[in-house]
Order: C-alpha cells, then structure tokens, then sequence
C-alpha cells in the first residue's frame, strides 16, 4: 500500500510538461496547482465529514446543498456579468452537472464500503485514467511517452493501493 501511495503521488509530475495554457508565470502556476490541491482535498474532507457525522438519508439534501449553491454563485456571476448562457452552454452545463452529481453520490456511497485510504487515491487516479481513456479512444489524443509513463505508474499505483498489505 505505501508504495500504491507514493506512486500515485509522483505520478501526475510525468503527465503533461506545462499543465498551463498561455503565459503563466511560475509563481502564479505555483499558486493555481496550490489552490486546486486544497480546494480538492477540503471538498473531500468535506464529503468525508459528512458521511461520517450525518445519517445515510440527509446524502440527497447534502448533494443538493453541494450543486445548488454553485447554482446560485453562478447565476450571479452571470448577472453581474450580464451575460446569458447559450442554449448549448446550458445543456453542456446540466450534463456535467449530472456527471458531478452522480460522481459525488458514488463517492458518498464508496465511504460507506471502503476505507478512505482507498476511496481517495481509486477516486482521484480512476477519474484521471478514465480522462485518457475517453481521449485516446473518443477524442483520437496521442500519449508521448512521458505521458504513458504516467498513466501506467498510476495504474500500478491503484494496483498497489489496493493490495491487503500488512
């Protein structure tokens, strides 16, 4: 399991060689990567809290909760904006929208079943190789070989997490 670990966590380096598009400078790339770890992992926690302190019934008003306030942020960046979705923003917006939902449900149901030290790192890694899948096989992406390094050291590492160990 420590090694599923470490793998998983040096895996992601040997993805893309700049995660940006445009100019970024490094501290500002610095400060975007921190900002995306903590949102990620204080959103988990947050899933984590609530499935172990509230009753199995409330997950429905948790995820609607989780969704309809990000509803709400946005229906008023857009008025402050002034501007209105198009009709394929919105249906694209309420597909994803499905996806997340359902995503967050699963992840909600997995803390029920399996530890979080397994949740965790299947989750995050599962999403990641699922992405490259779909690009590979639908969108016709190619991998260098940095990249497939990558994938499969993430797959090794999901492998490796999830040995019974000692």
């Amino acid at each position: 399991m420590k090694q599923g670990f470490a793998l998983n966590s040096s895996s992601p380096s040997l993805f893309p060689s700049s995660p940006f598009r445009g100019e970024v400078g490094k501290g500002l790339g610095l400060f975007i990567v921190a900002l995306l770890f903590l949102n990620s992992g204080i959103s988990r926690l947050a899933m984590k809290a609530f499935n172990e302190m509230c009753p199995i019934e409330q997950k429905s008003m948790y995820l609607l909760f989780l969704f309809g306030i990000t509803t709400v942020v946005y229906t008023g960046v857009c008025i402050y904006q002034k501007t209105v979705p198009t009709y394929w923003e919105v249906f694209y917006g309420v597909l994803i929208g499905i996806c997340n939902v359902g995503g967050s449900w699963a992840f909600l149901n997995a803390l029920d079943r399996v530890d979080a030290l397994i949740a965790f790192p299947v989750s995050g890694s599962g999403g990641v190789l699922f992405t490259v899948l779909i690009g590979i096989l639908v969108l016709g992406e190619r991998l260098n070989r940095k990249s497939m390094v990558g994938v499969v050291a993430t797959i090794f590492a999901l492998i490796f997490i999830n040995l019974k160990g000692e």
